[in-house]
Protein backbone atom coordinates (compact mmCIF):
# COMPACT_ATOMS: atom_id res chain seq x y z
CA UNK A 1 0.00 0.00 0.00
CA UNK A 2 1.46 3.31 -1.07
CA UNK A 3 0.02 5.04 1.98
CA UNK A 4 1.21 2.48 4.55
CA UNK A 5 3.82 4.82 5.96
CA UNK A 6 1.12 7.38 6.71
CA UNK A 7 -1.20 5.00 8.58
CA UNK A 8 0.44 5.68 11.90
CA UNK A 9 -0.91 9.26 11.77
CA UNK A 10 -4.54 8.22 11.27
CA UNK A 11 -6.94 9.07 14.08
CA UNK A 12 -10.10 7.76 12.39
CA UNK A 13 -10.60 4.88 9.98
CA UNK A 14 -13.84 3.92 8.22
CA UNK A 15 -13.85 0.94 5.85
CA UNK A 16 -16.81 -0.18 3.75
CA UNK A 17 -15.40 -3.56 2.76
CA UNK A 18 -16.63 -7.14 2.98
CA UNK A 19 -13.27 -8.35 4.31
CA UNK A 20 -10.02 -6.87 5.64
CA UNK A 21 -7.32 -9.11 4.13
CA UNK A 22 -4.99 -6.26 3.15
CA UNK A 23 -5.03 -4.79 6.66
CA UNK A 24 -4.05 -8.09 8.24
CA UNK A 25 -0.86 -7.99 6.19
CA UNK A 26 0.19 -4.72 7.82
CA UNK A 27 2.14 -4.41 11.09
CA UNK A 28 -0.02 -3.32 14.01
CA UNK A 29 2.39 -0.41 14.58
CA UNK A 30 0.93 1.21 11.47
CA UNK A 31 -2.20 2.08 13.47
CA UNK A 32 -0.42 3.41 16.54
CA UNK A 33 -2.54 6.60 16.63
CA UNK A 34 -5.94 5.16 15.65
CA UNK A 35 -8.72 6.20 18.06
CA UNK A 36 -11.92 5.66 16.06
CA UNK A 37 -12.70 2.55 14.00
CA UNK A 38 -15.93 2.35 11.97
CA UNK A 39 -16.75 -0.80 9.97
CA UNK A 40 -20.23 -0.88 8.38
CA UNK A 41 -19.66 -4.15 6.50
CA UNK A 42 -17.37 -7.20 6.73
CA UNK A 43 -20.05 -9.64 5.55
CA UNK A 44 -17.48 -12.11 4.21
CA UNK A 45 -14.86 -11.87 6.96
CA UNK A 46 -13.89 -15.28 8.39
CA UNK A 47 -10.37 -14.80 9.78
CA UNK A 48 -9.59 -13.20 13.16
CA UNK A 49 -8.81 -9.46 13.08
CA UNK A 50 -5.80 -8.61 15.24
CA UNK A 51 -4.13 -5.70 13.45
CA UNK A 52 -5.81 -3.09 15.73
CA UNK A 53 -4.93 -4.81 19.00
CA UNK A 54 -2.25 -2.24 19.91
CA UNK A 55 -4.20 0.82 18.76
CA UNK A 56 -5.35 3.39 21.36
CA UNK A 57 -8.97 2.93 20.30
CA UNK A 58 -11.74 4.74 22.17
CA UNK A 59 -14.63 4.45 19.67
CA UNK A 60 -15.66 1.31 17.77
CA UNK A 61 -18.59 0.88 15.38
CA UNK A 62 -19.49 -2.41 13.68
CA UNK A 63 -22.63 -2.92 11.60
CA UNK A 64 -22.86 -6.46 10.31
CA UNK A 65 -25.46 -9.16 11.00
CA UNK A 66 -23.12 -12.02 10.10
CA UNK A 67 -21.69 -12.75 13.55
CA UNK A 68 -18.42 -10.95 12.82
CA UNK A 69 -17.87 -9.36 16.22
CA UNK A 70 -16.40 -12.57 17.65
CA UNK A 71 -13.52 -12.30 15.14
CA UNK A 72 -12.23 -9.01 16.56
CA UNK A 73 -9.33 -8.83 18.97
CA UNK A 74 -9.35 -5.22 20.10
CA UNK A 75 -8.13 -3.36 23.20
CA UNK A 76 -11.62 -3.63 24.68
CA UNK A 77 -10.52 -2.25 28.03
CA UNK A 78 -9.61 1.10 26.42
CA UNK A 79 -12.86 1.68 24.57
CA UNK A 80 -15.22 4.35 25.85
CA UNK A 81 -17.92 4.19 23.14
CA UNK A 82 -19.16 1.18 21.16
CA UNK A 83 -21.96 0.67 18.65
CA UNK A 84 -22.35 -2.90 17.45
CA UNK A 85 -24.91 -4.49 15.15
CA UNK A 86 -24.27 -8.23 15.11
CA UNK A 87 -26.52 -11.28 15.24
CA UNK A 88 -24.52 -12.99 17.99
CA UNK A 89 -25.88 -12.20 21.46
CA UNK A 90 -22.98 -14.05 23.06
CA UNK A 91 -20.49 -12.05 21.00
CA UNK A 92 -22.04 -8.73 22.00
CA UNK A 93 -22.20 -9.81 25.63
CA UNK A 94 -18.54 -10.84 25.60
CA UNK A 95 -17.51 -7.44 24.23
CA UNK A 96 -19.59 -5.60 26.82
CA UNK A 97 -18.13 -7.53 29.75
CA UNK A 98 -14.56 -6.86 28.58
CA UNK A 99 -15.00 -3.12 28.02
CA UNK A 100 -14.46 -1.81 31.55
CA UNK A 101 -14.00 1.86 30.56
CA UNK A 102 -17.19 2.25 28.55
CA UNK A 103 -19.21 5.43 28.86
CA UNK A 104 -21.78 4.63 26.16
CA UNK A 105 -22.79 1.31 24.58
CA UNK A 106 -25.30 0.59 21.80
CA UNK A 107 -25.98 -3.04 20.92
CA UNK A 108 -28.28 -4.34 18.18
CA UNK A 109 -28.43 -8.13 18.23
CA UNK A 110 -30.61 -11.23 18.09
CA UNK A 111 -31.19 -13.96 20.65
CA UNK A 112 -28.70 -16.20 18.90
CA UNK A 113 -26.04 -17.77 21.08
CA UNK A 114 -22.85 -19.41 19.85
CA UNK A 115 -22.58 -21.71 22.87
CA UNK A 116 -24.68 -23.35 25.54
CA UNK A 117 -26.45 -20.84 27.78
CA UNK A 118 -25.25 -22.63 30.89
CA UNK A 119 -21.65 -21.78 30.04
CA UNK A 120 -22.57 -18.13 29.53
CA UNK A 121 -23.16 -17.47 33.24
CA UNK A 122 -20.42 -15.52 34.97
CA UNK A 123 -19.82 -13.54 38.16
CA UNK A 124 -21.02 -9.96 38.32
CA UNK A 125 -18.85 -7.60 36.26
CA UNK A 126 -18.70 -3.91 37.19
CA UNK A 127 -18.56 -1.31 34.40
CA UNK A 128 -17.97 1.74 36.61
CA UNK A 129 -18.25 4.50 33.99
CA UNK A 130 -21.08 3.31 31.72
CA UNK A 131 -23.78 6.01 31.68
CA UNK A 132 -25.84 5.06 28.61
CA UNK A 133 -26.90 1.58 27.47
CA UNK A 134 -29.01 1.21 24.32
CA UNK A 135 -30.08 -2.34 23.60
CA UNK A 136 -32.14 -3.61 20.65
CA UNK A 137 -32.89 -7.31 20.25
CA UNK A 138 -34.69 -9.07 17.45
CA UNK A 139 -35.95 -12.61 17.92
CA UNK A 140 -34.70 -15.78 16.26
CA UNK A 141 -37.74 -18.05 16.17
CA UNK A 142 -35.80 -21.21 17.06
CA UNK A 143 -33.98 -19.65 20.02
CA UNK A 144 -35.52 -19.04 23.49
CA UNK A 145 -35.68 -15.60 25.07
CA UNK A 146 -33.30 -16.71 27.84
CA UNK A 147 -30.54 -14.78 26.09
CA UNK A 148 -31.99 -11.50 27.36
CA UNK A 149 -31.86 -12.79 30.91
CA UNK A 150 -28.25 -13.94 30.63
CA UNK A 151 -27.23 -10.56 29.23
CA UNK A 152 -28.33 -8.61 32.31
CA UNK A 153 -27.42 -11.23 34.90
CA UNK A 154 -23.70 -10.31 35.26
CA UNK A 155 -23.95 -6.54 34.75
CA UNK A 156 -23.31 -4.02 37.53
CA UNK A 157 -23.57 -0.42 36.27
CA UNK A 158 -23.23 2.00 39.21
CA UNK A 159 -23.01 5.10 36.95
CA UNK A 160 -25.82 4.18 34.52
CA UNK A 161 -28.27 7.04 33.89
CA UNK A 162 -30.03 6.08 30.63
CA UNK A 163 -31.36 2.66 29.59
CA UNK A 164 -33.16 2.11 26.27
CA UNK A 165 -34.48 -1.36 25.41
CA UNK A 166 -36.19 -2.17 22.11
CA UNK A 167 -37.50 -5.71 21.89
CA UNK A 168 -38.75 -6.89 18.48
CA UNK A 169 -40.00 -10.49 18.69
CA UNK A 170 -41.91 -12.77 16.34
CA UNK A 171 -44.13 -13.80 19.25
CA UNK A 172 -44.97 -12.51 22.71
CA UNK A 173 -42.10 -13.49 24.98
CA UNK A 174 -41.81 -13.60 28.75
CA UNK A 175 -39.90 -10.80 30.46
CA UNK A 176 -37.04 -11.83 32.80
CA UNK A 177 -38.41 -9.84 35.72
CA UNK A 178 -36.42 -11.18 38.68
CA UNK A 179 -33.06 -11.01 36.90
CA UNK A 180 -33.87 -7.55 35.53
CA UNK A 181 -34.86 -6.20 38.95
CA UNK A 182 -31.61 -7.54 40.42
CA UNK A 183 -29.82 -5.69 37.64
CA UNK A 184 -31.68 -2.46 38.48
CA UNK A 185 -30.52 -2.75 42.08
CA UNK A 186 -26.97 -2.65 40.69
CA UNK A 187 -27.78 0.54 38.73
CA UNK A 188 -28.91 2.91 41.53
CA UNK A 189 -28.40 6.15 39.57
CA UNK A 190 -30.70 5.25 36.68
CA UNK A 191 -32.70 8.36 35.70
CA UNK A 192 -34.20 7.53 32.30
CA UNK A 193 -35.77 4.31 31.00
CA UNK A 194 -37.36 3.71 27.62
CA UNK A 195 -39.07 0.44 26.68
CA UNK A 196 -40.16 -0.18 23.09
CA UNK A 197 -42.45 -3.16 22.38
CA UNK A 198 -41.69 -4.77 25.71
CA UNK A 199 -43.77 -7.72 26.90
CA UNK A 200 -43.60 -6.56 30.51
CA UNK A 201 -46.87 -6.49 32.49
CA UNK A 202 -48.26 -3.60 34.53
CA UNK A 203 -47.61 -5.45 37.80
CA UNK A 204 -43.94 -5.79 36.86
CA UNK A 205 -43.76 -2.08 36.03
CA UNK A 206 -45.03 -1.42 39.54
CA UNK A 207 -42.15 -3.47 40.93
CA UNK A 208 -39.75 -1.69 38.58
CA UNK A 209 -40.61 1.65 40.19
CA UNK A 210 -39.53 0.26 43.55
CA UNK A 211 -36.11 -0.61 42.13
CA UNK A 212 -35.42 2.79 40.48
CA UNK A 213 -35.38 5.48 43.22
CA UNK A 214 -33.58 8.04 41.02
CA UNK A 215 -35.90 7.64 38.00
CA UNK A 216 -36.95 10.93 36.36
CA UNK A 217 -38.16 9.88 32.90
CA UNK A 218 -40.02 6.70 31.96
CA UNK A 219 -41.09 6.24 28.33
CA UNK A 220 -43.19 3.32 27.06
CA UNK A 221 -43.82 2.74 23.35
CA UNK A 222 -45.97 -0.14 22.13
CA UNK A 223 -45.96 -1.90 25.53
CA UNK A 224 -49.57 -3.03 25.26
CA UNK A 225 -49.61 -5.44 28.19
CA UNK A 226 -48.77 -2.78 30.75
CA UNK A 227 -51.62 -0.39 29.85
CA UNK A 228 -54.61 -2.73 30.00
CA UNK A 229 -55.96 -1.24 33.24
CA UNK A 230 -55.19 1.37 35.93
CA UNK A 231 -52.62 -0.75 37.78
CA UNK A 232 -49.62 1.22 36.52
CA UNK A 233 -51.11 4.68 37.00
CA UNK A 234 -52.23 3.70 40.50
CA UNK A 235 -48.68 2.62 41.29
CA UNK A 236 -47.30 5.98 40.16
CA UNK A 237 -49.15 7.63 43.01
CA UNK A 238 -46.80 8.59 45.82
CA UNK A 239 -48.63 7.25 48.90
CA UNK A 240 -46.90 9.54 51.42
CA UNK A 241 -48.31 12.64 49.76
CA UNK A 242 -51.48 14.29 51.13
CA UNK A 243 -53.89 14.15 48.18
CA UNK A 244 -57.11 15.16 49.93
CA UNK A 245 -56.87 18.82 48.92
CA UNK A 246 -56.18 18.04 45.29
CA UNK A 247 -58.22 15.07 44.15
CA UNK A 248 -61.91 14.34 44.57
CA UNK A 249 -64.09 11.62 43.13
CA UNK A 250 -63.13 11.85 39.46
CA UNK A 251 -63.36 9.55 36.49
CA UNK A 252 -59.68 10.06 35.65
CA UNK A 253 -58.70 9.37 39.26
CA UNK A 254 -55.64 7.09 39.01
CA UNK A 255 -53.95 9.26 36.40
CA UNK A 256 -54.64 12.54 38.21
CA UNK A 257 -53.59 11.16 41.59
CA UNK A 258 -50.31 9.97 40.12
CA UNK A 259 -49.52 13.43 38.75
CA UNK A 260 -50.53 15.39 41.85
CA UNK A 261 -48.56 13.12 44.15
CA UNK A 262 -45.37 13.50 42.09
CA UNK A 263 -45.52 17.22 41.25
CA UNK A 264 -44.76 20.36 43.21
CA UNK A 265 -43.53 23.85 42.20
CA UNK A 266 -39.87 24.78 42.20
CA UNK A 267 -40.09 26.22 45.72
CA UNK A 268 -40.13 22.67 47.07
CA UNK A 269 -42.49 20.43 48.96
CA UNK A 270 -42.73 19.33 52.57
CA UNK A 271 -44.94 16.44 53.66
CA UNK A 272 -47.40 16.61 56.53
CA UNK A 273 -44.83 15.19 58.95
CA UNK A 274 -42.24 17.82 57.93
CA UNK A 275 -40.11 15.42 55.89
CA UNK A 276 -39.10 15.78 52.26
CA UNK A 277 -40.45 13.46 49.54
CA UNK A 278 -38.31 10.41 48.81
CA UNK A 279 -39.09 10.49 45.09
CA UNK A 280 -38.02 12.73 42.23
CA UNK A 281 -40.39 15.43 41.05
CA UNK A 282 -42.04 14.92 37.68
CA UNK A 283 -40.90 17.39 35.04
CA UNK A 284 -42.43 16.17 31.77
CA UNK A 285 -45.49 14.08 30.94
CA UNK A 286 -46.52 13.21 27.41
CA UNK A 287 -49.40 10.98 26.31
CA UNK A 288 -49.89 10.68 22.57
CA UNK A 289 -52.92 8.63 21.43
CA UNK A 290 -52.83 7.01 18.03
CA UNK A 291 -54.65 8.63 15.11
CA UNK A 292 -57.47 6.10 15.41
CA UNK A 293 -57.98 6.65 19.17
CA UNK A 294 -60.16 9.13 20.96
CA UNK A 295 -58.60 11.21 23.70
CA UNK A 296 -57.63 8.98 26.61
CA UNK A 297 -58.49 11.64 29.21
CA UNK A 298 -61.56 13.79 29.69
CA UNK A 299 -61.89 17.47 28.86
CA UNK A 300 -62.64 18.18 32.53
CA UNK A 301 -59.33 16.66 33.59
CA UNK A 302 -57.42 18.75 31.04
CA UNK A 303 -58.95 21.91 32.49
CA UNK A 304 -57.86 20.92 35.99
CA UNK A 305 -54.39 20.03 34.75
CA UNK A 306 -53.96 23.53 33.31
CA UNK A 307 -53.18 24.76 36.83
CA UNK A 308 -50.13 22.51 36.93
CA UNK A 309 -49.10 23.70 33.49
CA UNK A 310 -49.25 27.27 34.78
CA UNK A 311 -46.95 26.21 37.65
CA UNK A 312 -44.36 24.89 35.23
CA UNK A 313 -45.19 21.23 34.55
CA UNK A 314 -44.58 20.28 30.92
CA UNK A 315 -47.80 18.30 30.42
CA UNK A 316 -48.63 17.25 26.87
CA UNK A 317 -51.85 15.21 26.67
CA UNK A 318 -53.06 15.97 23.15
CA UNK A 319 -51.89 18.17 20.30
CA UNK A 320 -52.67 21.79 21.00
CA UNK A 321 -53.44 21.37 24.71
CA UNK A 322 -50.52 23.35 26.06
CA UNK A 323 -50.55 27.09 25.55
CA UNK A 324 -47.43 29.16 25.02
Amino acid sequence: CVHCNRCNWWKTLECRLQTLPSFEQLPSENFASLERLHLPGLWSQTAPITVFLSSPLTHFTLRCEAGTVKLFQLPWGRLTHIEILDESMSGCRSVLLQSHNLISATLHTSLKWDSDLASAHSPVVVLPFLETLNFTVWNCITVPVDGLEVLFMPLSLPALKTLNIEFYAEEEESWPTEVFFDFLDRAPKLERIKFTYSSIYAEDLVSLLQHTPALKTFELLGCWRCMQDDVFFTALRYDEADLTENVGEIRDGPFEQAIYSRWWPDDGRVLADGSLPRVSRLNDIQIVPSDMEEDMLSAELKVRMQKLVDQGLNLDLTVGFLSN
